[in-house]
């Protein structure tokens, strides 16, 4: 899935589902024309956030109503993971509301990989852009 920024702050959003930003939250994008990758998607409530990543950056969940999706392709081997009913992400449902994973396995289904994305550990941001390159290059033929 590739997706080209709408919105650069949440103030520029009208009136959309807010959990954790406020109207100063700044997530650092720009409308350069480069576009993102989505490499998982989170269901929180009555929105979705998703796994984004280019090469010069680190990973981090963002709202989706910041984002046009230019191509809405999906990777081969995505999985999902019910949080709800799942003991090892269920902390997620817990205290974020968050319902559902999709995305590349070890993210669905490994929550301490999970947490490293998250916490920007080294050994599972290594294992994240050898995953991402892999679909980007299945998707797209490049890396994006």
């Amino acid at each position: 899935m590739i997706i080209d920024v709408k919105y650069t702050t949440v103030a520029q959003v009208p009136a959309m589902p807010r959990i954790m930003e406020n109207e100063r939250t700044d997530y650092g994008l720009r409308r350069d024309g480069t576009a993102y990758g989505v490499y998982g998607m989170m269901f929180i409530k009555n929105r979705v956030d998703y796994l984004v990543c280019r090469t010069e950056d680190l990973p981090s969940f963002l709202p989706s109503w910041l984002f046009d999706v230019r191509d809405s392709s999906l990777p081969s081997g995505w999985k999902i993971c019910n949080v709800v009913y799942d003991k090892g992400y269920f902390p997620l449902y817990e205290k974020f509301g968050v319902s559902c994973l999709v995305g590349y396995e070890e993210l669905v289904t490994n929550p301490i990989h999970y947490e490293g994305i998250i916490d920007l550990e080294e050994d599972d941001l290594r294992k994240f852009f050898r995953i991402k390159n892999q679909i980007d290059l299945e998707l797209y033929g490049r890396v994006i």
